[in-house]
């Protein structure tokens, strides 16, 4: 069977030690004997299967990493509770003022007696105070739920990219073990023919009868 350069695909001989073309060691490796057209074939249709397999876990691999690439960095970080109690701020001396202005109001129109005014003027800053302490209640109950769901998040975020690294790994793992499996066949597929392509070109020429054998037809595939 002919043996091939694996660094320039070159033809060698079959006692060659060094590639007379580039001048890289020949791996020493068994003589072969030569295959029958159905070996030929069953071997193409074996190697085109494989080197399928393998460029389809290239590709896998390849989107797993720009899906994790995309997703980036978990946020993460926390809601400030002031981000949630400062508009009592401002809801708070407003509501004072418009309430004094109010009793004052209903004072000048006699509708409350200047006793009642002593009564009535406290209401502004109950008012005030009122609206303070609902401020403290629902900044927290909002700052609480607000967190809450930044960390529901952060922990979607967390396994999304878990998943995505797992799947990564293990489509790493079936990359490396059909790239181990596929380098026995190293010496007599040139590099540049290790696909699912040129096996299909190999068939073709074994089918056709323009090869005898997988050698010849790698041989004449390089030629074309």
């Amino acid at each position: 069977m002919a043996v091939f350069c694996n660094k320039c695909g070159a033809s060698l001989l079959d006692d060659a030690r060094f590639c007379i073309k580039c001048g890289a060691p020949v791996p020493v490796q068994e003589t072969r004997p030569v295959m029958s057209l159905e070996e030929s074939r069953k071997l193409a249709e074996d190697l085109k299967e494989k080197f399928a397999e393998y460029e389809s876990a290239e590709h896998d691999i390849s989107e797993a990493e720009t899906r994790i690439k995309e997703l980036g960095q978990s946020k993460g970080g926390h809601v400030s509770w002031f981000r949630h109690f400062w508009p009592t701020l401002l809801v708070a001396p407003a509501l004072l003022f418009v309430s004094r202005w109010l009793v004052r109001w209903l004072f000048d129109l006699e509708i409350i007696s200047e006793y009642g005014l002593e009564i009535w003027a406290w209401i502004p800053y109950i008012l005030s105070l009122a609206a303070i302490i609902l401020g403290i209640v629902f900044a927290c109950r909002n700052t609480k739920k607000a967190n809450a769901n930044i960390e529901a998040e952060r922990l979607s975020f967390e396994s999304r990219r878990k998943k995505l690294c797992e799947e990564l790994e293990n489509m790493t793992g079936k990359k490396e073990s059909l790239g181990k499996e596929l380098a026995g066949y190293n010496n007599i597929i040139p590099e540049k023919y290790r696909n699912s392509a040129s096996m299909n070109k190999v068939i073709y020429l074994l089918d056709s009868g323009k090869a005898g054998d997988f050698a010849e037809a790698v041989r004449k595939l390089i030629l074309t």
